[in-house]
């Protein structure tokens, strides 16, 4: 014989349900502050290009690089690896597909470009709001 759930218990384990669903779905991740900054390179900003900041354990995060050479993105507090990757511009009408220009410079050195060879970090407080962290390349 099937039982079937009286008003007041069904109105509990439907309650019960939306409290679980609110509570799982509010959960907003790690506390965020926002961090920017000025890439340099021999003294001139970069123009394009990408910055990423690596937890040891965690994925990258970050974004690209203005034409005034500033960024700004949020991360959690931590301590991080930095990359900034600046290949050369590829020139105007350059097409997807299309085989990349030889024997043009990037705007910053390869080595930059990973994370094993960049020798650059970051800290991010937890307190303090904004931060600003310039990277100045050589």
């Amino acid at each position: 014989m099937q039982q079937s759930l009286d008003m007041p218990s069904w109105y509990r384990l439907a309650s019960l349900a939306v409290v679980l669903g609110i509570a799982i779905g509010c959960d907003t991740g790690p506390t965020t502050f926002s961090v920017s900054g000025t890439v340099t390179y021999k003294g001139q900003p970069l123009k394009s290009g990408l910055i990423n900041f690596k937890e040891p354990r965690g994925r990258p995060l970050g974004g690209g690089i203005r034409p005034d050479g500033t960024y700004e993105f949020d991360v959690p507090a931590g301590e991080y690896q930095v990359r900034i990757d600046a290949p050369a511009p590829l020139p105007e009408g350059h097409q997807p597909g299309d085989p990349l220009p030889q024997g043009v410079e990037r705007l910053a050195p390869l080595k930059y470009a990973s994370f094993g060879s960049s020798g650059l970090s970051a800290t991010v407080r937890a307190e303090g709001g904004a931060q600003t962290i310039d990277f100045e390349l050589e």
